[in-house]
């Protein structure tokens, strides 16, 4: 009887509950709707704006495609000539590559040679014009690393066999040298002359 009960109450609840639920949205529904919604946009948020910027690092590969500190290299871009001045050699943007800022020796509408710096590693290339970055390719920086001629190769594996054998010898030695304290105190032992 009392399940029964419980039953009808909870039922009647659900009923209240999604009656609630239905008149709501039935409300917000007509309360949305607008009849003149021809007159509800008014006029373009974003008119009046800034024009936004034509400039592109392209991603095509620079020439020459790895060079050295103090190398020029060249990059094809689009849109640089309206931000650069030719006559002072001034220029209204910055050129990365892997966050180390490069030295801008040209720019046209459609190239952008610059001077690899002496501390730049291999990395991702960008231009940053107006707080706005402007990524590009991925560009190899060729440094003075080579291998060492005048490395002798036999001579580390012999000193590192040495000190080996020098650590093996210790290690047996003091093993043996355990093994021998641990006769010695047996043999005392089995004397009589020690109680342990």
């Amino acid at each position: 009887m009392m399940n029964k009960r419980y039953c009808d109450n909870y039922r009647g609840w659900l009923h209240k509950s999604i009656e609630m639920l239905c008149m709501i949205a039935l409300s917000l529904a007509v309360a949305g709707c607008n009849a003149d919604e021809e007159d509800s946009i008014k006029e373009n948020p974003y008119s009046g704006g800034r024009e936004p910027l034509t400039v592109k690092l392209l991603s095509e590969t620079p020439e020459p495609e790895t060079a050295g500190p103090g190398t020029k290299v060249t990059f094809r871009t689009a849109g640089l000539a309206k931000y650069s001045n030719k006559d002072e050699n001034k220029f209204d943007f910055e050129f990365y590559i892997s966050d180390e800022q490069c030295e801008i020796a040209a720019a046209t509408d459609s190239t952008l040679t610059i001077i690899i710096p002496e501390n730049v590693s291999s990395g991702t290339t960008y231009l940053v014009l107006e707080n706005q970055i402007f990524y590009g390719p991925y560009f190899n920086v060729s440094g003075s690393v080579s291998i060492d001629q005048g490395f002798e190769y036999y001579k580390t594996v012999l000193v590192t066999a040495l000190f080996l054998l020098v650590y093996l010898g210790l290690v047996i030695h003091n093993k043996l040298q355990n093994f021998i304290c641990v006769v010695i105190l047996s043999k005392v032992k089995i004397a009589g002359m020690l109680d342990f």
